[in-house]
């Protein structure tokens, strides 16, 4: 009994595991461009030139942007690039 109650408790942690993680639009852009869209805000689109998306310094900077400044401009898109050779 112990290993039908295991095996269903693990099935159904599966489930909820999948079922949250699917579906999601984890492109920051995107769905900033679908909010302001909805509320009829016109929104801004700031290019951020990047050597390396993966630095530490860069990803620092990014969630600098991405969450501190987006709070005092809601309007505000930034779209960073992967990297710049030269």
């Amino acid at each position: 009994m112990r290993k039908y109650t295991a095996f269903i408790l693990a099935a159904v942690m599966l489930v909820s595991l999948l079922s949250g993680c699917g579906a999601a639009d984890g492109n920051i852009a995107n769905r900033d461009q679908k909010a302001a869209e909805a509320s009829g805000m016109e929104i801004h689109k700031i290019g951020v030139a990047t050597y390396n998306v993966r630095d530490a310094q860069v990803m620092m900077f990014k969630d600098y942007l991405d969450h501190y400044i987006k709070e005092c401009f809601t309007d505000v898109t930034f779209l960073y690039s992967d990297s710049i050779s030269s």
